[in-house]
């Protein structure tokens, strides 16, 4: 008998998931892959682009993939060297937000000391700010917005600080400038 016939393989679908919680990957397990040949039981690899998840081998897929797109190939190769691949791609996303904590509120006896708005994420830090993401945050994202009261006593400066991450998704937080004009 002439084995002229490939081995046969299925892949997994495609998968999309969300990083861990507070990481910059996805834990992902898969079930081991089969392969059928008609004479025998062929070998399978598994191969990675762009790279090897951690966890994962070239005989299980299952692993911690980073976030973007991994493309999983599995290939079967029977006991005369036919070979057959598939493959699939798992992509993970950041839908993680990040955190900011803005400065304590502080409260001023007159228009003075009203301190101004912090304009870089350097100068929210310095001043007690504190940000942080599971992956990348986009420095150059800080901003800020400011509302002031139409009350004169006292007169609140409320300040919103913004920051988003490497994925677009973006946290605020709120820093209260009370004037009390108490000082005459």
């Amino acid at each position: 008998m002439v084995n002229d016939l490939a081995p046969e393989i299925t892949c997994n679908a495609d998968t999309t998931e969300k990083t861990d919680a507070d990481k910059d990957y996805a834990t992902i397990e898969f079930d081991d892959p089969v392969a059928t040949d008609a004479c025998g039981t062929p070998t399978i690899e598994i191969t990675y682009s762009p790279a090897v998840p951690t966890g994962a081998t070239t005989e299980n897929a299952s692993g911690q993939y980073p976030m973007g797109k991994t493309i999983v190939t599995y290939t079967a190769t029977d006991n005369i060297g036919q070979t057959t691949s598939c493959s699939f791609t798992v992509t993970v996303s950041d839908e993680q937000i990040p955190t900011i904590t803005a400065p304590d509120d502080i409260v001023v006896d007159k228009y003075d000391d009203v301190p101004e708005p912090f304009t870089t994420l350097d100068e929210f830090i310095e001043n007690g700010g504190r940000v942080s993401d599971n992956s990348k945050l986009d420095t150059n994202s800080f901003y800020y917005k400011e509302t002031i009261s139409d009350e004169n006593c006292p007169k609140i400066y409320t300040r919103v600080y913004f920051i988003k991450d490497d994925s677009g998704n973006e946290a605020n937080d709120t820093m209260l400038v009370i004037m009390n004009d108490t000082v005459k």
